[in-house]
């Protein structure tokens, strides 16, 4: 395996965590001046990997380090998106695509409970309704005053 090879395989293997050039020849029992040279020319590529000024997560210094940049994470239970093909973007949202089903089931049910309590309010007015007009027709009529 070359190096740079070796070095995207330590990023991968700790993805999220930054690590600094100096660490990272150190692993891989190189120079420094290789590791710049391999670092670059990674950050060069798809944009798997991303340099931020941080703090190493191996040594604790404050420099450029380096990462494996970190799966998305969905917008309802935090938790990482590992595959893309699992994941759904809404609007500027990821979802777990179960969570994206879970979240349309929730809404789902909560507007079929409103329209059945919407239901049991219509049928308990139009049953008031009703009694009252059986009650109304049920009840006699005040005689009207004959007339001769």
């Amino acid at each position: 395996m070359d190096l740079h090879e070796t070095v995207r395989e330590l990023l991968r293997q700790a993805r999220g965590e930054a690590l600094c050039n100096a660490c990272l020849a150190f692993a891989c029992s190189t120079s420094l001046i290789a590791m710049w040279q391999v670092t670059g020319s990674l950050l060069n590529e798809a944009g798997e990997f991303v340099s931020v000024t941080g703090t190493c997560a191996s040594c604790q210094r404050v420099t450029s380090t380096f990462a494996a940049a970190a799966p998305p994470k969905c917008a309802h239970c935090s938790r990482q998106i590992t595959d893309s093909a699992a994941g759904i973007t809404v609007g500027d949202d990821e979802f777990h695509r179960s969570c994206w089903h879970l979240l349309l089931a929730d809404e789902r049910v909560r507007v079929s409970r409103s329209l059945s309590r919407q239901s049991r309010e219509l049928i308990a007015r139009a049953r008031l309704h009703l009694n009252r007009a059986r009650i109304d027709d049920a009840s006699p009529s005040p005689k009207a005053p004959e007339l001769h």
